[in-house]
């Protein structure tokens, strides 16, 4: 578990929200509560881009990265969660949805 580059991930979301509504997103473990796992990260500039058209309907897209750091020895898989908040122009969130993700690895070596 070196931090050796792993590989990405691209999740993407189809929000609704009022006008001026914003979607954020944050790696937690895999409980979806506490610190995200070492070597499991989000990209900072995560893209946000409202429907053509439309002021209520946007799409999100966010990658994950991952090191072997989230591999931890003798693991069989990797763990996490994509917390996913959609906010109102208050800032108020009133939709939000844990993604646990569990990706089975191989380690060779």
């Amino acid at each position: 578990s070196d931090g050796t580059d792993v590989g990405d991930i691209s999740c993407v979301f189809n929000a609704t929200g009022g006008i001026n509504h914003n979607v954020s997103s944050a790696i937690y473990n895999s409980n979806c509560s506490s610190p995200a796992p070492a070597g499991v990260t989000q990209d900072a500039n995560p893209a946000f881009d409202l429907v053509s058209g439309s002021e209520k309907s946007s799409i999100y897209n966010v990658t994950i990265s991952l090191t072997s750091a989230a591999i931890p020895k003798g693991a069989t898989s990797i763990n996490f969660c994509l917390k996913t908040e959609v906010m109102g122009s208050d800032g108020a969130v009133y939709a939000w949805i844990g993604q646990k993700i569990a990706l089975a690895v191989d380690v060779d070596g």
